[in-house]
């Protein structure tokens, strides 16, 4: 039930929204929107099993009845450094991204398709494209274009990066629905899942909400151990291995 209590809040929230009446609304919105979200899960535990699931989003805006405005919903993350290699007959290029998401999973309204051109979405790094950032010594690299298509291309043909052109809907009463889905190649980390209203190219108005994916049991336990404490890690995996090996060939010895 308190994974509940911020939709139920966001929901008696729309309430105040309904008692104002629907005036025309300028193409431009003068002052800043209201916008404001809640996930309905924001701590999601795996295992090895672990499929891939559907992350809901609920929010609330002051715009939710203008139709010249758009919504969309990003979950994001974990940030980390990537290296493309490009082979040739012969050479092999590399290029070094410092900081790209793991997952770029995106949302957005039917019939909404212009959403991934805006300009506004690019500078809030939602677009597959221009997601991954390079080095600062590579930003007037001739083929930088070239290097950011290539990596959007590799993570969405792996399923990491995908967008749902139906996957955002404006509910009767104010209240806007986002689903995003989590592909099972996820990896554990913390994850920003944004919603972000724009007009004509133009970010009016952000707001995001954190996502724990974390593993189960002692899978956690190994993977913490494997950030907190790399050495002592390391060794364990040392020792299992050579216990494993130790066993097969006493095993095998033991079968002639």
């Amino acid at each position: 039930m308190r994974r509940f209590l911020p939709i139920l809040a966001l929901i008696y929230w729309v309430s105040s929204f309904a008692l104002v009446s629907n005036a025309d609304t300028p193409d431009l919105i003068a002052n800043k929107p209201e916008l404001s979200a809640a996930l309905s899960e924001s701590k999601i535990k795996v295992d090895v099993d672990f499929s891939g699931t559907r992350i809901t989003l609920f929010a609330v805006s002051d715009q939710w009845d203008n139709p010249s405005v758009t919504f969309a919903v990003a979950l994001v993350g974990p940030q980390r450094p990537y290296t493309i290699t490009h082979h040739t007959k012969n050479n092999k290029e590399r290029f070094v991204f410092v900081s790209a998401p793991a997952i770029l999973s995106v949302a957005t309204e039917a019939g909404k398709d212009d959403i991934e051109t805006a300009k506004e979405l690019n500078l809030a790094i939602i677009n597959p494209r221009y997601s991954a950032m390079p080095e600062p010594d590579n930003m007037n690299d001739p083929k930088l274009e070239y290097w950011r298509q290539a990596f959007a291309d590799l993570k969405t043909q792996k399923g990491l990066f995908n967008t749902n052109t139906h996957g955002l809907q404006r509910l009767d009463g104010g209240l806007i629905r986002a689903d995003i889905d989590l592909p099972a190649a996820a990896p554990p980390g913390m994850y920003d899942v944004r919603i972000l209203l724009f007009q004509d190219d133009t970010l009016l108005a952000e707001t995001q909400t954190p996502l724990l994916l974390e593993r189960k049991g002692v899978e956690n336990a190994l993977f913490t151990l494997s950030l907190k404490h790399p050495i002592i890690y390391g060794f364990l995996a040392v020792l299992l291995g050579c216990s494993v090996g130790i066993g097969a060939a006493f095993l095998g010895g033991g079968r002639r």
